[in-house]
């Protein structure tokens, strides 16, 4: 366990380098910006959809029922609005659960290349400079980073939508109340495990690790996986915050991947 506790501290050392370190600061302005911009933007979108979509799934479960005047279909009325208003709650939930990994992936997109500078800024602070490459090669490497993460991002929601779909399912089996939890449970360990694997992804990219590589890695290392991931999400659970902490955990990644280095980390 001494490696999950090593690594849980690195998204706090994240925060603490910031603060210690001034030459850092300015490699933040334009990620920070961009960021808070996007988070602020998928928060609104995400909580607007979810009326409209139970609205209508409101109206589709009404329609099965008989518009008559009777007590039954009256009960059966009201179970179908509390049912529906229950999802409206699990919906907002899972907004807030999935909404940082979707925010990370989104702005991957915009700011990798900003994250990327501070990335090597913290590294050649730390002793570690990365050699210089040719724009060629570095452009490359971009496409096949953005590669990996459009595959990266397809496998974390499909596997999101999954456990979605079997909480809805297991919930008509069991209570809806023990279903949501193991589903948010089980949310929460896979955005966690898919943090790490965000932040380390420069780490991956300097050892030109290729898909396979990185999810090796990931999956044979879980006390680090773990231990940074599950800080480094609840961190990004905090809305708008979220902003400030994608950069703080940059720099987490950044100081762990020394320490990687300096355990000559394996792939296999």
């Amino acid at each position: 366990m001494t490696r999950f506790f090593k690594s849980f501290s690195y998204p706090f050392k994240g925060i603490n380098y910031l603060f210690k370190n001034k030459s850092v600061r300015k490699y933040l302005i334009i990620p920070m910006t961009i960021d808070l911009i996007l988070s602020i933007f998928l928060l609104v979108f995400l909580i607007m959809q979810i009326p409209e979509l139970l609205g209508g799934l409101s109206g589709w479960m009404s329609g099965w029922v008989s518009a008559e005047d009777v007590w039954y279909l009256n009960i059966l009325r009201w179970v179908i609005k509390a049912f529906v208003e229950i999802l409206k709650v699990v919906g907002y939930l899972i907004v807030i659960i999935i909404s940082p990994y979707i925010f990370i992936a989104i702005s991957t997109v915009f700011d990798s290349i900003f994250r990327g500078f501070l990335y090597s800024k913290v590294k050649k602070n730390e002793g570690h400079p990365e050699p210089e490459l040719p724009i060629k090669i570095l452009l490359y490497r971009t496409l096949i980073s953005l590669k990996n993460d459009l595959i990266k991002l397809s496998v974390y929601l499909l596997l999101s939508i999954i456990l979605f779909l079997l909480n809805i399912i297991f919930g008509f089996i069991i209570t809806p109340l023990i279903s949501n939890a193991i589903y948010f449970t089980l949310q929460f360990i896979l955005t966690a495990i898919f943090s790490t694997w965000e932040f380390l992804v420069y780490y991956f990219d300097e050892k030109k690790f290729s898909f396979k590589e990185q999810f090796r890695f990931i999956r044979k290392n879980m006390q680090i996986t773990f231990g940074f991931g599950f800080p480094a999400a609840l961190l990004l659970l905090i809305p708008i915050v979220q902003a400030f902490f994608l950069s703080t955990h940059t720099i987490g990644g950044a100081l762990l991947s020394i320490e990687l280095e300096k355990e000559n980390q394996p792939i296999t």
